[in-house]
Parts: C-alpha cells; sequence; structure tokens
C-alpha cells in the first residue's frame, strides 16, 4: 500500500486530513473516492473526498470545505468534499447512482495526516 499514491498526492491527502480533523474532530472518518481511488486520474484530475461524520454534528461545512480546499491548492491540488452524517449513508447508498461504486473503490485515508502516513487499505 505505500506506493498507492505518489507523494504528491500523499501531501495533498494528508493536508485535507489534517484539516478536517482539526474543524471536526478526531471521530470523523475520510475516504479518497473517484478517479484518484480507482487509479485511472488524470493529473489535472480533482480528490474527491467523502467524510463521514458523527449525526448531531453542527459546524459550518461550507467553511469546512472551504478550509480543505485552501489546503490542498496551496499544494497544487483541486479538492472536491462531501460530508455524509453517519444515518445518512445508507439512504444516500439508494438514493445517488454515483455512490455505490464511489464506496466500492474507496479508500480510507482517515490515518494519513503526514506526509509519512501510510494510505489506508484498500
Amino acid at each position: 500500500m505505500d506506493d498507492l499514491f505518489e507523494p504528491f498526492e500523499v501531501a495533498a491527502i494528508a493536508a485535507a486530513v489534517r484539516s478536517l480533523k482539526a474543524d471536526l474532530g478526531d471521530d470523523v472518518r475520510i475516504g479518497l473516492f473517484g478517479s484518484r481511488a480507482r487509479r485511472d486520474h488524470r493529473p489535472e484530475s480533482d480528490f474527491d473526498v467523502l467524510c463521514l461524520i458523527p449525526d448531531g454534528l453542527t459546524v459550518n461545512f461550507g467553511v469546512v470545505e472551504d478550509n480543505v480546499v485552501e489546503a490542498m491548492e496551496a499544494l497544487g491540488g483541486l479538492a472536491n468534499v462531501q460530508f455524509v452524517p453517519e444515518s445518512r449513508l445508507e439512504y444516500l447508498y439508494f438514493e445517488f447512482a454515483y455512490l455505490p461504486g464511489a464506496i466500492r473503490d474507496m479508500v480510507d485515508v482517515t490515518g494519513m495526516s503526514d506526509s509519512h502516513a501510510v494510505p489506508g487499505i484498500r
């Protein structure tokens, strides 16, 4: 798994994880989905990030997303962040056609908070 991501990607993902945990706490689960998780991305592809949050968490998610986008853009990456409360994950799985594939391809990156971390298990 050490070589799943390029060094630039590891740095960008770690920046997103640090930003999300700083704003939301350590109880969030963070996954990377889409073309970068599937490894069929283009150089200009964005990072699709799914943040599974505890039910009842009340924060300004617009600000949280802006912080992630800013952290990743500083490293040359683009971010697309989706926030999903734990209790809504099953509903969303059936409601949105892209989500089953996204979950199937998702890489758990919750533990990647620095550039030396090993990516989560696929």
